[in-house]
């Protein structure tokens, strides 16, 4: 009687096919791992669309997985979380300022303009109880046009104090701070245009006007202290305890009188002047700014930075700068619209529906030609004893 063919239950046939099994498997994980090691890489990154950045490099600890063991059989990730990317700190704005757009933000310190604000007396009340710090824009060191105060026969007749316009800044114009004519008028437009809405405090524009008047005026930086002091005392007699923070003024800081009346340092392009990086064409200006304002924070004073690129690239560059300095920090628009820049290191290539990048496979070889000897032995003995299995 002809023996079957069929696979029979003995000990030997059992060890074969479990011996068969684990090679299987065996050839299978390797070929996997192999698979995974010609995937998107950090050294190959540029090829299948990530960003090839330091700044990627720096949050490889946030990748969803691992670029260099990820395999298509991988689960597929749905979502990114960058949660260490520094995000704005406070807010800078002149137009589109809402009651809605304060309260449901997550900044503690605003910055807006009074005169162009609609927010009222009650609503500014109201955030401040809910921890927000509202702080008035007040220019001491500029004439705005667009401001109340402005009149118009200045245009034929000028007032003494007023000086030329900035042509950095169209419709403002530099005023002698020092004369009682200007002092009087911008500390009435205080009083009657900005204490009355119950502002948290000031943040005091154009500080720094007093170097433009050095040669005319060499006593304007002892004057402008003296304009801080009284613009500090009238509104601090007029809402409280106010919060007082000067805006690029870091030189200030070396005054002792200076440092002891306010609260805080606001600063503007300190490492970016729109994209252009100061840091690499005015190294010397950034440090000699940056150590007056890590002063300031050594003495327990707020610094708000302000910078406006555009770059992805350079949005990211400043945040990790300024969050490292301890700096409450803001990428925005120069027409402070309220656009809030940030910093959003996700892979530039898109997404495909299962969540996967969708990769160059252009870069991966040809898979007959990627098998390794390890795996060619490993085929020929499944091969084999899938014969000797079946017919014994």
């Amino acid at each position: 009687m002809k023996s079957s063919s069929r696979w029979r239950f003995t000990l030997p046939n059992l060890f074969r096919t479990i011996f068969l099994f684990a090679l299987g498997f065996l050839s299978l994980v390797e070929s996997q791992l192999r698979f995974s090691t010609i995937s998107p890489s950090w050294q190959n990154r540029a090829a299948v669309g990530f960003n090839n950045d330091s700044s990627v490099d720096r949050q490889i600890a946030h990748f969803p997985f691992p670029p260099a063991t990820w395999s298509p059989f991988a689960t597929p990730a749905t979502s990114w979380s960058w949660a260490n990317n520094p995000q704005p700190g406070f807010m800078l704005q002149s137009s589109n300022i809402s009651y809605n757009s304060l309260l449901n933000s997550n900044q503690t310190y605003y910055i807006i303009e009074p005169s162009t604000s609609p927010l009222k007396r009650e609503q500014i009340a109201d955030l401040r109880t809910r921890g927000k710090i509202v702080l008035a824009r007040l220019s001491i060191g500029q004439a705005d046009r667009s401001l109340p105060y402005w009149q118009a026969q200045w245009a034929d007749r000028p007032p003494e104090f007023l000086d030329q316009e900035d042509q950095t800044r169209p419709g403002h114009f530099r005023v002698m701070f020092w004369r009682p004519q200007w002092q009087r008028m911008i500390l009435r437009y205080m009083r009657e245009r900005v204490a009355p809405l119950g502002f948290s405090g000031l943040l005091l524009d154009g500080a720094d006007s007093y170097q433009y008047f050095t040669e005319d005026h060499p006593q304007g930086r002892d004057d402008m202290i003296n304009l801080i002091r009284t613009t500090r005392d009238q509104a601090s007699a007029l809402g409280g305890n106010q919060v007082i923070i000067v805006n690029n003024a870091e030189d200030l800081y070396s005054s002792s009188q200076f440092r002891s009346m306010v609260d805080g340092l606001a600063t503007e392009s300190t490492w970016f002047a729109n994209d252009t990086d100061l840091s690499l064409s005015n190294p010397q200006q950034v440090e000699n700014v940056l150590r007056l304002l890590r002063q300031a924070r050594r003495d327990g004073k707020v610094v708000l930075a302000a910078d406006y690129p555009s770059r992805s690239d350079n949005i990211c560059t400043f945040y990790d700068r300024c969050t490292a300095e301890g700096f409450l920090c803001l990428a925005t628009d120069y027409n402070l619209t309220g656009a809030i820049r940030v910093c959003d290191r996700r892979p530039s290539t898109p997404w495909s529906q299962s969540g996967r990048p969708q990769m160059n496979y252009s870069i991966i070889p040809r898979y007959n030609a990627g098998f390794s000897l390890q795996t060619s032995i490993a085929s020929l003995c499944m091969s084999l004893f899938a014969i000797l299995a079946l017919t014994n």
